[in-house]
Order: C-alpha cells, then structure tokens, then sequence
C-alpha cells in the first residue's frame, strides 16, 4: 500500500466482541475496504457497519498484515492481551508523526536508504 496521509479522524477502531472475537470499524475508503476483505472468516454486519473477524491467531495474523500500513487504534486492552500481535500496528498519530518525519528528512536531503546527506 502506499504511504498516504489520512485526517486524525481518519483510523481503523478494533475492539473485541465479548465472544472473543475482533470488531473493526472503518471509514468507506476503497483501499481499506479490500484490505479488510482479504481476512478469511470476516463477517460483515451492515446494519451495525463494521466487520467481525474470528478470535483465531491466523485470522488476527492476516488481519494485522492487511492493516499494517493504516492508522489503528485498539480500543480493547482485553484484545492486545490475547493477540499480542496487534501491537505491532500504529496508531493514527504515529503514522502522522512518522510522515512528517520522512518528509522533514526527504527536504533536508535524505533518503530511507541512506544515513547522510546525499
């Protein structure tokens, strides 16, 4: 995925259903939709309009792999503990604070590839 910008209002919510399984609410972004979609076992729930993914470690994995380049923010301590997995994800502001550092770094000359000035 590319490393877009997104508005502060703009992050993907996990929480965790109380049968164990992970919630995910999203804004109607077409790329975070189809990564969304590429979770086996997701469950859409229109009504409510979010995605319930099953409580098992792959279907967490592949989750955590879809959203890996999206603003997260879990909601659910209870999650985290039992997927640890997901801590490996960033929050929206991370991502922001992660963006202007790179084009901060991208002004002043550097590049992701090299330590020094070019």
């Amino acid at each position: 995925m590319k490393a877009n910008v997104y508005s502060s209002s703009q992050y993907v919510i996990l929480d965790r259903a109380e049968n164990g399984d992970a919630i995910v609410e999203t804004p109607y972004i077409d790329e975070w939709i189809k990564a969304i979609n590429s979770v086996p076992g997701r469950k859409s729930d229109a009504t409510a309009k979010y995605w319930v993914i099953p409580g098992r470690k792959l279907a967490i994995l592949v989750l955590c792999h879809a959203l890996q380049d999206l603003p997260v923010v879990v909601k659910s301590p209870h999650l985290v503990e039992w997927f640890l997995e997901l801590l490996q994800l960033h929050t929206g502001a991370e991502k922001d604070a992660l963006q202007k550092l790179r084009d901060t770094l991208k002004m002043k000359g550097y590049t992701l590839r090299l330590k020094r000035p070019i």
